[in-house]
């Protein structure tokens, strides 16, 4: 998945929680997810390891 928006999706968390995870501020995860800032890739591939600990659990 290569997207913040659909990685917390299938994790199932609120912005806040995302944000909270990756320790950002929820308005950065609002702003990824409607593409008024580009996503770094130390944060996608951060949001892709929480992804991949919870498909591995």
């Amino acid at each position: 998945m290569d997207s913040i928006l659909g990685i917390r999706k299938a994790l199932g968390l609120s912005q806040v929680e995302m944000a909270a995870r990756l320790g950002l501020h929820q308005t950065t995860i609002s702003r990824f997810e409607r593409g008024e800032l580009p996503t770094d890739k130390r944060t996608l591939l951060a949001a892709q390891a929480l992804l991949a600990g919870r498909e591995a659990a």
